[in-house]
This record gives C-alpha cells, structure tokens and sequence, in this order.
C-alpha cells in the first residue's frame, strides 16, 4: 500500500514538471498561444538563441502572440539558426529557389544579341581593277638602235612634241645634232663640250648653243644630255651617255 502511493507521488510528480517545461516553452518560444490580447499589440520576450530582448505581435484573431522577433529579422516559416521558432541570425529562408529575369533555374544565362558562330555583318571591300598601266606613245615605240632606246624611254615626254611639229623643224635639228656627235663617237668617246659645238653647228651660230634652235629641240637635247645646265660639265647620272655618246 506505502509503495504504491509512492508511485503514484512520483508520477504526479513527473507530470507537474512536464507541464512547468511546456509552459516555459510556450512563454519564450514559437507564440503565446493561451492569453487572449489586441490584434497588433507588442509584449516584450526574450530569444532563446541570443538571449537579446524582442517582441511578440498579438495576433490578428487576438487569441495569442506570435513567435519572438528579435534584431528586426522575421520568421517566415523556413529554416533558421533558432529554437522554439525564434528568428535566429541565419539567412532566413523563404521557403523555395528565387527566380531572377533573364536566368533558368538550373541553366545558363541567354543574352539577346548573342549568335554563337553567326556570320559577321561588316562590310567587305572589294579591290577595285587595276589600271591599264601607262602607254608608250607611237612616236617612242620601235626604237631603231640603242641611242633612240634611250631617250624614247627618258625623254618621250618632249620628244613626242618635236615629231609632231607641224614644222618638221624640231625632228630635223636634233637628228643634224646626234648625227654630228655619232662622228665623234665613231673616233672616241663624246662630251658635254662635243655635244655643245655640234649644237651650235646645227644652229650656225657661235654664242650660246640654243641660240638659235627650235625651243622644242632645246628640250630634246637637254634630256638626253640628263638635265639643263650640262654644258661644260661630266656626263650626268641622267644623260644617255652609255647608249648615245660612248663609243
């Protein structure tokens, strides 16, 4: 009889601090769900997890208080670093994946604009045909020994003008010029001095050679000479020395 009363003592006993545990739990945990109070009312708690003050908010039925809320983070019905369902410093989570515009869950991000491999747009140049190159006048072609190669070459530019001297003026003097030094050359080689007297012969005349010739003979004689001012001077790197005055 005394051991089962003792039993029963014990049982009691266990019972009575089962409920000061729950109690304790409901007071600093999830929410007060027992004390009737406003919808929108505070009433201060204190999180288990930190042990910082907080607040819980009536609710909107006014039948009990919500879960502690502390350092301003909600509880959101997801994961957290709390217990008893109080806010923890943790991420809170949401309870599923955010989805953000322009992204798949799970794939790549796509840009507009993009074509992998896509065939360039720029603008293609395209050369244009090459020009016909420079044609030799009828007056310079076919050069009949190496002298005319020379100067045909050189000097067509004023000698073209001389063969279509309606005068036949031009033409004539400078052959009288270059048949004058090719009878030097068939003794030795010709200059710059021979060159100026056959000129003055050809132009009978015993001041400057050009005195008295064509102008456009003037310019035949100085391009094959190389240049103006050759008189009394060596051969210029110009001259058709080699071809016309050499023997």
């Amino acid at each position: 009889m005394t051991v089962a009363r003792s039993l029963v003592r014990i049982a009691f006993a266990g019972f009575f601090v089962s409920s000061l545990i729950v109690a304790c739990t409901v007071k600093e945990g999830s929410g007060d769900t027992t004390a009737s109070c406003n919808p929108g009312d505070h009433k201060d708690c204190t999180c288990t997890s930190s042990g910082k003050s907080g607040q819980r908010e009536c609710n909107d039925s006014g039948d009990g208080y919500g879960a502690c809320v502390c350092s301003g983070t909600v509880d959101t019905g997801g994961s957290s670093n709390g217990a008893d369902g109080d806010a923890g410093a943790g991420p809170v989570s949401t309870g599923g994946t955010k989805s953000y515009a322009g992204t798949a869950n799970g794939g790549s991000i796509s840009y507009a604009g993009e074509a992998a491999g896509g065939a360039g747009t720029g603008s293609v140049e395209v050369g244009g045909a090459g020009g016909a190159g420079e044609v030799t006048p009828l007056e310079c072609q076919d050069p009949a020994n190496d002298c005319e190669t020379c100067y045909f070459g050189g000097c067509c530019d004023v000698y073209a003008p001389c063969v279509n001297d309606d005068s036949g003026t031009c033409l004539q003097e400078v052959a009288d010029v270059l048949a004058c030094t090719d009878g030097i050359k068939a003794d030795r080689d010709v200059k710059t001095a021979d060159l100026q007297q056959c000129a003055q012969d050809v132009g009978n005349t015993s001041g400057s050679w050009s005195a008295n010739l064509s102008p456009l003979t003037v310019d035949v004689i100085n391009c094959i000479a190389g240049e103006s001012g050759w008189e009394g001077k060596a051969w210029g790197p110009l001259a058709c020395k080699a071809s016309c005055f050499d023997k």
